[in-house]
């Protein structure tokens, strides 16, 4: 039988754990801020309403991991493996998610409001409810990744990759990387804001699906000038 470290409940502030094989642990509530994970695996492992706070992750393997309601503001990501990792109502105001493997990850109503996620990779990565506002995608590859309802005030996509990537936004004011006309299109009434619902919800692979119900236009556009072929805007009422 594989071996499961249990640290649920556990206090590790401010701990080295340099290099450690903790794949499959158990931090539900754990107290884990300031620890120091370089190096470490933490493939599937289970961190729901663990405190993270500003924890350095670097070049760490989260594949799978799973971080409901924890909190992970001004923690170290960079560089962090974390495909397929659930993000769900999990704190990420100011985390540092630079050139991170985030393909397929989940961050459903999570704050990751002055995140940055500059560099990293998100292909079909999914947004709903998220908080982005004043978050970094710099030179981010989001290809395919869905924006759910989603505070975009003041992101910042500038050069970012985003083909094919969808949006249903619930702000958008001062957002960057996409022109206005792109923006103004998923708006019927610019006097009246529209009651945006998200589209798309999560499949059991991490991947996020088109809703067909109350869907009443989808626009696609071409972006000139920037490194986005298309993006399609779609607007629920």
């Amino acid at each position: 039988m594989d071996f499961r470290p249990d640290l649920r409940g556990a206090d590790l502030t401010g701990a080295q754990l340099l290099g450690a094989d903790l794949s499959h642990a158990m931090f539900h509530h754990a107290r884990l801020s300031g620890v120091n994970f370089a190096n470490t695996d933490l493939m599937d492992t289970f961190l729901s309403y663990a405190d993270l706070l500003q924890t350095q992750f670097h070049d760490v393997n989260f594949a799978r991991a799973h971080f409901w309601f924890s909190n992970l503001s001004g923690a170290m990501l960079q560089d962090a493996d974390l495909p397929r990792t659930d993000f769900h109502n999990t704190n990420l105001v100011g985390t540092n998610l630079i050139g991170a493997n985030l393909s397929g990850a989940i961050f459903q109503d999570a704050n990751a409001a002055n995140a940055w996620f500059e560099r990293g990779s998100l292909p079909d990565a999914g947004f709903l409810r998220t908080s982005l506002s004043w978050a970094h995608f710099t030179r981010a590859d989001l290809s395919g990744a869905h924006f759910g309802d989603a505070d975009l005030n003041r992101t910042n996509f500038v050069e970012a990759n985003l083909s094919g990537v969808e949006f249903s936004v619930s702000g958008r004011q001062g957002v960057k990387g996409l022109t206005q006309a792109q923006l103004d299109q998923a708006q019927a009434d610019p006097d009246t804001p529209p009651t945006w619902k998200a589209a798309l919800m999560p499949r059991p692979a991490s991947r996020w699906s088109g809703g067909g119900s109350g869907l009443t236009r989808a626009h696609r556009t071409i972006c000139s000038g920037c490194i986005t072929p298309s993006v399609t805007l779609i607007l629920l009422r």
